[in-house]
């Protein structure tokens, strides 16, 4: 059994609470390293509990990943298309 539960926050990052004293939490960065993450009232408001546990975190954390770097190419591409029209008129 896991010393963690773990929480899918704003469908933005994962975070890993201390299940016994529920006071210590980290965040997952895109690196894959824990840091420290001070904002349980934004857990406890914003937060999606993972019943999965670790292996369902680390499979969201890949997902979240991966969403935002097509977000970013997209933004990229627009951005170009709109270089672009600007160059073309």
């Amino acid at each position: 059994m896991s010393d963690y539960d773990y929480y899918m926050v704003e469908y933005s990052f994962i975070v890993r609470v201390l299940k016994k004293y529920r006071v210590m939490a980290e965040r997952l960065t895109p690196e894959g390293e824990w840091v420290p993450y001070h904002d349980l009232y934004d857990i406890t408001m914003n937060g999606k509990w993972l019943r999965g546990g670790e292996a369902e975190a680390m499979a969201t954390h890949k997902e979240l990943l991966e969403r935002n770097r097509q977000w970013e190419e997209e933004a990229r591409k627009r951005e170009e298309d709109e270089r672009k029209k600007g160059n073309a008129t």
